[in-house]
């Protein structure tokens, strides 16, 4: 069935970059958006601090400008149209001719949520671009790896609107890992994923170590965020997982194959399998970063004092972890701040300094109270968040985090005490 044949596609590509690449981009799809019976309209979000709404051609610019994530600009573009399917594509790759209908080249059952399309790579001619091509990084046979269970990266992603309402679409406030977060969802709520290969876009590579380094560091973010998430909403998902001893086997190894290829003559291969060690060794570097945003605007409004919040530090409302299933912009501008999203190095420096200070005091009882509290040590941050804060209030006197960072820090005022 050709989309122009009854089912309607929303286009969404999220983007951040100058004037000029926006324009670049918005042509690549110029062709797309004039097919067929304009049953296919295409968005591209502007997720730039000073994003303006405009059009390019048949491209209509969204702006999503409240924080640098690209999940918060895939929500905010789905909401801009109805649609029956959500065509989800990376800026940074350029579709075929008939991507759309070779989605609908045959008929997708009912219980299908999402469709995986085919990523081939770009042009590029660096050694790093040659790797990227050849170890087919955004391969979704690769991005499924990542654990068990098939999981689609959004670099070229159909989804039924119908699932992506009923998964609340993405987690928003977060750098990477989103896509395989929503697969898992929408497949715990009973949806498929399909692949339609043929229904393609060529991605463009990183072209330089240094790019191929940030981009394994923020898949590394990805995968400590959701760690982090999973243990919040008590999923044994991650349980027995080792990131660091993994990855770090994974460099190991790849060194070893470095050494040993120019024996067998294979020096492109040598070469690969070096920068291998390189994007494990970031990766693994990644997995201890937090996965916030690369910038966030002030938030315009208070955050709610329920759904699982805590404690409120400096006007800003901490909450153990998103729910989860996040409903799209629900709570886009408050206040909020996750503990899920604070990253392992973060959490060992608070731990040292707050540990320090408690061990100096001999408060033995407090500091085994915060190392022993839920899971990798998910409290020191806040506790460190609340010593150095101009001011602390509890939201949730019976929550058991509450009262542990009461006895971490006299600081931590009793919300009878609060004037609000």
């Amino acid at each position: 069935m050709s989309a122009v044949e009854g089912e309607r596609v929303l286009i969404v590509i999220p983007f951040a970059g100058t004037q000029e690449q926006l324009a670049t981009t918005a042509e690549a799809w110029r062709g797309i958006g004039d097919a067929g019976e304009r049953l296919v309209s295409i968005v591209l979000v502007d997720n730039g601090r000073n994003a303006q709404a405009g059009s390019v051609g048949p491209v209509t610019v969204v702006p999503a400008p409240d924080h640098g994530s690209s999940y918060y600009a895939r929500n905010v573009g789905a909401a801009t149209a109805a649609s029956d399917w959500i065509l989800f594509v990376d800026a940074d790759c350029v579709p075929d001719p008939g991507i759309v209908d070779e989605y609908f080249a045959e008929a997708l059952d009912e219980e299908i949520g999402a469709v995986v399309g085919g990523i081939r790579p770009g042009p590029g001619d660096s050694l790093v671009a040659r790797y990227s091509a050849a170890r087919a990084i955004l391969d979704p046979d690769h991005a499924g790896s990542l654990e068990e269970g098939a999981s689609a990266v959004t670099a070229n992603l159909l989804v039924r609107r119908a699932a992506y309402e009923e998964c609340g679409g993405f987690c928003e406030g977060i750098r990477s890992g989103g896509d395989i977060d929503f697969s898992w969802r929408l497949q715990e709520r009973g949806w498929r994923i399909a692949e339609r290969r043929s229904a393609s876009v060529r991605h463009m590579h990183r072209e330089s170590v240094r790019d191929l380094v940030k981009q394994y560091r923020r898949y590394g973010a990805g995968y400590g965020w959701l760690q982090r998430r999973y243990a919040t909403l008590d999923s044994p998902r991650f349980d027995g997982t080792r990131p660091t001893l993994g990855g770090t086997r994974r460099a190991l190894l790849s060194l070893g194959a470095a050494a040993t290829a120019p024996l067998r003559g294979q020096w492109r291969e040598a070469s690969y399998s070096v920068l291998d060690a390189v994007a494990a060794i970031a990766w693994v570097r990644g997995t201890w970063d937090d996965n916030r945003p690369r910038w966030s605007a002030a938030a315009e409004m208070p955050a709610p004092r329920a759904a699982g919040a805590i404690v409120e530090v400096d006007g800003i409302v901490e909450v153990r972890g998103r729910p989860y299933e996040p409903r799209a912009g629900e709570l886009r501008g408050r206040a909020l701040r996750y503990w899920e999203d604070d990253g392992y190095g973060e959490r060992l420096r608070a731990l040292a300094i707050v540990g320090s200070r408690l061990l100096l005091s001999c408060r033995i009882r407090p500091l085994t109270s915060l190392v022993g509290f839920g899971r990798r040590q998910e409290l020191a941050a806040p506790a460190h968040r609340v010593e150095t804060a101009r001011e602390a209030w509890v939201v949730d006197p019976d929550a058991g985090a509450a009262a542990v960072l009461a006895r971490v820090s006299a600081r931590l005022a009793d919300p009878r005490d609060s004037a609000t």
